[in-house]
C-alpha cells in the first residue's frame, strides 16, 4: 500500500480505487483473490495505517504522513550511527588488544634476555681462570656457520653456554 501511494505520487493523495488498481496491476498474485476479500483487506490496511499514523486522510484520498516519514528516517539514521559506533569500538578494541599483546610479547622477550644475561654472568662468575681459558679455546674452535660463538641451535655443533661449561668440566676431570 505504501508503495502504491509513493508511486502514484498524487499531490492531493491517492484514492482507494487508484490504490487497488495499482496493487492489482503490479502484483499478479492478487488477481485471483475474491473482490470482496481484496476490498476488505485494502480498507482494513488503510484504517490500520491511519491509526498508526503512517497515513493521513485528505478528503477521500490518503497521503503518507510526513511526520511518520521523518520519524522513520531519524530511527534509521540512529540505528546506522549505532552500528557504525559499534564497528569503530570493535576496531579500536582489536587495535588495543593487538598493542597489549605486542607489549606483553616485548616484555617477555626483554625478561627472557635479562634472565639469559644473568645466567651467563652467574656461570662466568663461577668459572675459574683455567676454565675460562679452556672455554675460550672451545668457543673459538666451535664457531658455527652462523658466526656466533655457539649460542644458537641452528647447527649441530652449536651448544648453549652452560652446556659448553659442563662439557669443559667433564673434559678437565677426565684429563
Amino acid at each position: 500500500m505504501h508503495e502504491a501511494i509513493v508511486v502514484l505520487a498524487d499531490r492531493t493523495g491517492s484514492s482507494v480505487p487508484a490504490i487497488q488498481k495499482f496493487m492489482k496491476a503490479t502484483h499478479s498474485e492478487l488477481l485471483g483473490t475474491k473482490p470482496k476479500a481484496f476490498n476488505t483487506a485494502v480498507y482494513s490496511a488503510i484504517k490500520a495505517g491511519v491509526k498508526e499514523g503512517k497515513l493521513v486522510k485528505v478528503k477521500c484520498s490518503y497521503k503518507i504522513n510526513r511526520n511518520w516519514v521523518e520519524k522513520e528516517k531519524s530511527a534509521y539514521r540512529a540505528k546506522e550511527a549505532k552500528k557504525k559506533a559499534m564497528e569503530r569500538k570493535k576496531k579500536k578494541d582489536a587495535e588495543d588488544s593487538k598493542k597489549k599483546k605486542e607489549a606483553t610479547e616485548k616484555a617477555l622477550k626483554l625478561k627472557q634476555q635479562k634472565l639469559e644475561a644473568e645466567q651467563k654472568k652467574k656461570v662466568e662468575a663461577a668459572l675459574t681462570a683455567d676454565e675460562k681459558a679452556q672455554l675460550e679455546k672451545v668457543v673459538s674452535f666451535l664457531n658455527c656457520a652462523c658466526g656466533t660463538p655457539c649460542y644458537s641451535t641452528n647447527n649441530l655443533i652449536c651448544l648453549s653456554l652452560p652446556g659448553i661449561i659442563v662439557m669443559i668440566r667433564n673434559w678437565a676431570q677426565k684429563r
